[in-house]
């Protein structure tokens, strides 16, 4: 950092020559300075998410080195910029440790968040979880959840469109992919 700052160059030669011993490099000092950063960027990240005002959240949920569970929480929403630039941007917010990974206290803690984070849940216009069998098998965590979910919708272009034929891509066969896509390009009026 000295090779960029005067400031920092100046306190390090302090340092050496110990005309100071409060140099502010031990652990503790520089995790809290961490801390402090990855606040306000996490503070900055929520305020352009709610500019934006919809966004969809990706729940991942993976163990720690301690195989302590945790979800990590990712943000996604559309920004527009002051050249008129539109740009999707995808954030990583914060690991949320978990006691339970049943669907309804999953459900509970992504609730808390939000409160923490000032979303309002009215604006979540897309949910992923990787955790999906947990949410998806009980109802019930659903339903904790308000919102435009992605099952809520394809329930309705369902109901609106009886002959919906869409397919899932498979994962290997890259010429499947176009099948998958044909009955959208030609059903893509009754969508």
């Amino acid at each position: 950092m000295a090779l960029f700052g005067p400031v920092m160059s100046e306190h390090q030669r302090k340092i050496r020559n110990e005309e100071t011993h409060v140099h502010y490099l031990g652990k503790s000092i520089q995790n809290e300075l961490i801390d402090i950063l990855a606040n306000a960027i996490k503070e900055e990240i929520l305020r352009n998410a709610r500019t934006a005002k919809y966004f969809s959240i990706i729940w991942d949920d993976t163990p720690d080195v301690s195989h302590v569970k945790q979800m990590t929480v990712i943000i996604r929403f559309v920004q527009a910029e002051d050249n008129a630039v539109i740009a999707v941007r995808e954030h990583f917010l914060c690991y949320v440790p978990l006691q339970e990974t049943t669907g309804a206290f999953m459900a509970e803690t992504i609730l808390e968040e939000f409160k923490k984070m000032d979303l309002c849940i009215d604006n979540l216009r897309g949910q992923g979880y990787d955790n999906g069998s947990n949410m998806v098998h009980r109802r019930k965590a659903f339903k904790e959840i308000p919102g435009h979910s992605s099952t809520h919708r394809w329930d309705v272009l369902k109901r609106h469109v009886q002959s919906l034929t869409v397919k899932p891509p498979s994962e290997t066969r890259w010429e499947s992919r176009i099948d998958a896509l044909k009955p959208t390009r030609y059903q893509i009026g009754d969508i």
